[in-house]
């Protein structure tokens, strides 16, 4: 019967100690406080060597009976256990705080925007987040000050993304311990699908001319939105879509034409559902980039066209998660 070798048992055991200190902990809010019951601290592979030295130096001082030698042996054991309390104490009473997302195509990296804030009196140095394999960069906090930070989460298929583990750890002040805590969030963000490659013609363009016949009543009635351009008159601004979304987009009336698509989940019945989504989200990105209005009918929902980063966001979040 084959054994597990070490290099295969120790993320096993790691997984193990995770899903301990998550149940010690439970799940985290959006905004916490570090505590020392939850901070943990281990000497590194350079505080282990310094522990041997001073093991060395201390069995040859008492061999050849120097004082100096004890001293001096005595001196770095304080120097350690010091830096040990820094390292410690530079992550005790920080305050963490969720900060957003971004959504990603799948294969892409999401990212989760993290803010680090530092209200106490004391300096927070060398601090850094993990999460899998990506490592954000270090920063330095004085008091009264913060700093957002960017997660990468690997995506690999379409739908809802879970962030459910991270850490924020420091070596400060000698890089001798590495001081840790883990944070179990309850933060998701949506992965879209992926484009497909471009190729297949979208449907041919719908275009509402809205009753360009009688230019004399064209302000009277509203047809779309479009993206803003300078300048449009400002009374033609949607303020209303504007507060909503942040977005400025400009109304079009009657008597201007109005161009637009419609993606239909249907019209590609002759494909798989990850090739229909995969399609859909590509007419969508395309139209997007072009400043071209589109609708989308999935089954049970259905979008009006419109133009703008916010709807491109509705309609490929709904194709994530169907």
């Amino acid at each position: 019967m084959a054994t597990a070798s070490p290099q295969q048992r120790l993320p096993g055991l790691r997984e193990r100690v995770r899903r301990w200190a998550k149940r010690r902990q439970g799940s985290d809010d959006d905004q916490l406080r570090l505590h020392s019951g939850r901070i943990y601290i281990l000497p590194n592979a350079q505080g282990i060597a310094f522990g041997f030295l001073i093991i060395a130096m201390l069995v040859g001082a008492m061999n050849y009976n120097n004082s100096l030698g004890l001293a001096v042996t005595f001196l770095m054991a304080g120097i350690a256990l010091v830096t040990m309390h820094h390292c410690h104490r530079n992550l005790a009473g920080l305050k963490i705080r969720y900060g957003g997302d971004e959504p990603a195509f799948a294969g892409d990296r999401a990212k989760f925007r993290i803010t680090l804030v530092n209200d106490t009196a004391v300096p927070r140095l060398g601090l850094t987040l993990r999460c899998h394999d990506h490592v954000t960069q270090t920063i330095h906090l004085e008091p009264g000050e913060h700093e957002t930070l960017v997660l990468e989460v690997p995506t690999t298929r379409r739908g809802r993304l879970e962030l459910d583990r991270f850490s924020v750890f420091t070596s400060f002040p000698l890089g001798l311990f590495h001081c840790w805590a883990w944070i179990h969030p309850r933060w998701h963000t949506v992965v879209y699908p992926r484009p497909a490659p471009a190729g297949l013609t979208p449907p041919p363009q719908h275009t509402d001319t809205g009753g360009a016949s009688d230019d004399s009543a064209g302000d009277a009635d509203f047809a779309g939105l479009r993206n803003y351009r300078p300048g449009d008159p400002p009374r033609h601004i949607a303020w209303k879509s504007f507060a909503r979304s942040e977005e400025l987009l400009v109304k079009q009336y009657a008597g201007t034409d109005v161009a637009s698509h419609w993606f239909d989940f249907d019209s590609l019945d002759q494909m798989g559902l990850e090739a229909r989504l995969a399609q859909l989200s590509r007419w969508i990105v395309d139209a997007h980039l072009s400043d071209t209005a589109w609708g989308l009918r999935l089954p049970g929902e259905s979008f009006a066209p419109e133009v703008g980063p916010a709807h491109r966001d509705r309609c490929l979040t709904a194709l994530a998660l169907m």
